[in-house]
């Protein structure tokens, strides 16, 4: 097993020594931490619905008894 990763890395030559500097310099470190204050976004939440739905209670005995 030990035979065919230095075959691999041989075959790669000089250039594979770029190609892994480049890939260090890009994937190397991790990027900035966010916090999780930064990863909630706040939005007012609407106003509650009406229990009565716009109905007056005490105007209902006039449309329902009126003449």
């Amino acid at each position: 097993a030990s035979t065919a990763s230095t075959a691999s890395t041989a075959s790669r030559g000089p250039s594979g020594q770029g190609d892994e500097a480049a890939r260090a310099a890009r994937w190397g470190t991790l990027p900035e931490r966010v916090s999780p204050e930064d990863m909630v976004e706040e939005q007012p939440g609407d106003a509650p619905n009406d229990p009565l739905f716009g109905r007056d209670p005490d105007n209902d005995w006039l449309l329902r008894y009126a003449p």
